[in-house]
This record gives structure tokens, C-alpha cells and sequence, in this order.
């Protein structure tokens, strides 16, 4: 099954938490509960290690997610996530995180492209679904530049958070480049807040 591979796009490859050693996973936790990675997340809380690594050792067995360190040449720049996958509809919500010594760099561009490229792509989701705290004005702004615009659902905490939603047909329309990314959205940046 799809969710239980590894994958390589370009110089990025997305090793499936199921292939993780000991050592990576628990890279991976100290990633997680980090203050300034958590305090993002639907469940801030901090997450023991003995919680992770069950967690992890039970994706081997899930239908429905899937979970990938994600490695840009030699650094390991965060983790990707589809969680739930919907079958019937073929369509998940993501989610994704930094290692934190990525997060003034260029580094979420390429994670953010390269993973709607691998969840649209090559898992032909028909759609991709995410949730985003309105008080995360990064994360926002990096789902309106990757197209993952707003729409109405009725959520937990609904206040908190807003619905975004990217289908393949929009993806294909937003023709953006891996190799001018950083351009665009210095671009898009700009353009918007020229329109506020």
C-alpha cells in the first residue's frame, strides 16, 4: 500500500516512519515536542517516548495514514503526514512539521511543493485536505501560496482553525516551479501585502 513506502521526488525522499531505526524516530520526537512545534499542533501536548515509538510500530498495520521523515540531500528538514486517509473518496488530510533548525529557511518551500506533488501526483488523491490555527500567520500564508484556500466545514474548534482544501485540477492551474520558488513567494508576499 502506498502509505507504507518510501519515496523520491527530486533531491527530496520521504522515508516511511516504518522503515525508521530507534535513533530517528526519536530525532523525529524532539522535533515534535519542541515548544515552537507543538504549540502548532491540534494536540499540544508534550508526547513521551514510549507513546511515539507504539505509535509508530502501529502504522505498520493502518490503512488509513501514513507518516515520512523527510530528507533534502543530506539534512533531515521535517516530517509529512496524511492523516486520515479516505478511501472511498480519495482524498486525506494533511499535516506536516520542521525540524526546527529549518524554520528560517527555504526548506518549508520545497517540503510543501514536493509533498502536494507526491500527494496529488503520485497517490492520485483527488483531493487534499489540511486545518490550520488562525493565529499561525506562516502556515497561512503558505497554504494561500500553494493554493490550499479556505473553505466552510464544520470542525472541532472551528474558531481556532480554518478549513483548507487543494485538488489536483487546482494544483495543475497554479503552475507554480520547484526552481523559483523562493522568487514566487517573495512575489506573492509582497503582492498581498500590497492588497491589505
Amino acid at each position: 500500500m502506498f502509505l507504507h513506502k518510501s519515496y523520491q521526488l527530486e533531491s527530496l525522499k520521504f522515508i516511511n516512519y516504518i522503515e525508521l531505526d530507534y535513533n530517528e524516530l526519536e530525532t523525529i520526537l524532539t522535533w515534535r515536542n519542541h515548544p515552537d512545534v507543538r504549540k502548532w499542533m491540534y494536540n499540544s501536548e508534550e508526547i513521551s517516548l514510549s507513546d511515539h515509538i507504539k505509535f509508530c510500530t502501529e502504522l505498520k498495520q493502518s490503512s488509513n495514514k501514513g507518516y515520512w521523515l523527510v530528507q533534502m540531500g543530506d539534512e533531515l528538514i521535517g516530517t509529512i503526514n496524511i492523516n486520515p486517509y479516505d478511501s472511498q473518496n480519495h482524498e486525506g488530510e494533511w499535516g506536516f512539521y520542521l525540524n526546527p533548525q529549518y524554520f528560517k529557511s527555504d526548506a518549508v518551500l520545497m517540503l510543501f511543493y514536493y509533498s502536494i506533488e507526491l500527494f496529488l501526483k503520485e497517490f492520485k488523491l483527488n483531493q487534499l485536505k489540511g486545518y490550520v490555527l488562525r493565529t499561525n500567520t506562516s502556515s497561512l500564508i503558505l497554504n494561500d501560496f500553494f493554493g490550499m484556500l479556505e473553505y466552510v466545514e464544520d470542525i472541532p474548534q472551528k474558531g481556532e482553525y480554518t478549513s483548507r482544501k487543494l485538488t489536483q485540477l487546482e494544483w495543475k492551474l497554479l503552475d507554480l516551479h520547484p526552481d523559483n520558488l523562493k522568487t514566487q513567494f517573495i512575489k506573492f508576499v509582497k503582492n498581498n501585502r500590497l492588497k491589505q
